[in-house]
């Protein structure tokens, strides 16, 4: 394999994290499973909630994306995997979801991606929070 496709993994597979950061903060659930397997799994707070396939994950989020968010995301890391790649990744995420508050997270994500339908797909994600707090929201 040359350097040019490793980077080019590399870089494919950030764009499907940050693509899946900047749909949740849309609101935009079906821009979410463009970029996941049909048969994905997703576990949130480091698994406690853990969804499968797009159906759960659909109505899930329907429910959840309600108000504005912000994601950052810092320290990426992508590593090999056979024809796959994990990608690791830590965020802060500020959520106006109730009225006059914002809920800060830091969290921390770990994605296994695989090439599928032409593209990279995440096939499983998890979503761990480490430490949260919230305050008054003065602009909404």
């Amino acid at each position: 394999m040359s350097s040019g496709t490793v980077y080019s993994r590399d870089a494919e597979v950030v764009r499907v994290m940050a693509r899946y950061a900047h749909a949740i903060d849309d609101g935009d659930v079906e821009a979410v499973l463009a970029d996941m397997t049909r048969d994905c799994r997703i576990d949130y707070e480091g698994g406690t909630i853990t969804l499968r396939g797009h159906d759960e994950i659909r109505a899930y989020l329907g429910r959840m994306l309600v108000g504005a968010s912000t994601h950052l995301l810092s320290n990426l890391l992508v590593e090999p995997d056979g024809d796959g790649a994990t990608i690791r990744a830590s965020a802060i995420a500020c959520a106006a979801r109730e009225a006059g508050r914002v809920l800060m997270r830091g969290m921390q994500y770990s994605a296994d991606c695989i090439q599928q339908d032409g593209g990279w797909k995440i096939a499983r994600l998890h979503h761990r929070t480490t430490w949260q707090t919230s305050g008054p929201a003065e602009h909404q």
